[in-house]
């Protein structure tokens, strides 16, 4: 990465953050409700199968509500669990089928639980893909750790990013691992790429 992308890819981050924070929490409640619900009506479009998702972060839209109502269909549900290596965290896809199957983790973040079974993320059809940026041609700026990339590196599924309209960036730096997302789910609708 060069030095310019990365103070760039760090003034975006601060940027964003106060962006989100400062949406007001009513306000907030209501796009996440209106995210929701297009992305319930666009997964509904598509055929079943293995659903990528993840428990949201203070600065992400909260999901909880679709994931409780996912938890009554016919999908099977895959959640990101971290574990540690010699070098550094890296994250599998677990499958839970409900609460029961979860517990909190690093950063207060409910993950599948040991006894819950991996699947490899190539077999995954569908991803729910939090960040803190999007460009309209799909490019994501995540927390700046690359677990989403490595994650995603050999996915052959369908990748969605979840925002909030101030998260939108007509373009953004962009390295070589960077995985792009087919379709980006905001308030104000569905973009697919």
């Amino acid at each position: 990465m060069n030095k310019n992308n990365k103070i760039n890819k760090i003034q975006i981050r601060k940027e964003i953050r106060l962006k989100v924070r400062d949406i007001d929490l009513e306000e907030k409640k209501l796009k996440d409700e209106a995210i929701c619900s297009y992305i319930f009506a666009y997964i509904s479009t598509l055929k079943i199968g293995h659903l990528g998702l993840y428990f949201p972060m203070k600065d992400e839209v909260n999901i909880k509500p679709l994931i409780e109502r996912l938890f009554n269909s016919e999908w099977k549900l895959f959640f990101p669990r971290s574990y540690m290596t010699e070098d550094f965290i890296k994250y599998e896809m677990a499958r839970v089928s409900g609460f029961d199957d979860l517990e909190s983790a690093r950063y207060g973040i409910l993950e599948p639980k040991k006894k819950c079974i991996v699947e490899r993320p190539e077999n995954i059809d569908i991803w729910l893909v939090p960040g803190i940026a999007f460009s309209k041609r799909g490019i994501r700026l995540g927390r700046g750790g690359g677990f989403y990339d490595r994650l995603l590196q050999f996915s052959k599924g369908t990748n969605i990013g979840i925002l909030y309209e101030v998260q939108l960036y007509d373009e953004l730096p962009e390295e070589v691992h960077d995985i792009r997302m087919n379709v980006l789910i905001t308030e104000s609708g569905i973009q697919k790429m």
